[in-house]
């Protein structure tokens, strides 16, 4: 019997610990929405959330590759070849 009482507690906070985590996940999940939303309305399509987050990989990578102004050479081709990958896998993963 007391097993059964624990496991009923138990059971009520994982359900509080999920709904919690439901809640916070969604709050941070709220800005990549309204970029989700911004890229479909300059795309004049409707994009999932994966695809924004390719389009935001190629984005980061693309300022990496071109704005560090004083970095290595050897560097800045790592940024470039980074750039082309994300690109690549974009375009593959879009098909």
């Amino acid at each position: 019997m007391k097993n059964e009482v624990t496991m009923r507690m138990n059971s009520q906070k994982v359900n509080e610990a999920v709904s919690v985590f439901n809640v916070i996940m969604t709050i941070l999940m709220q800005p990549f929405e309204w970029l989700r939303g911004y890229y479909s309305a300059c795309l004049n399509k409707n994009i999932n959330m994966r695809q924004t987050f390719h389009l935001l990989h190629v984005q980061i990578a693309f300022v990496f590759a071109v704005f560090p102004v004083a970095c290595p050479l050897l560097l800045r081709f790592v940024f470039i070849a980074w750039f082309v990958a994300t690109l690549v896998s974009t375009n593959l993963s879009s098909e």
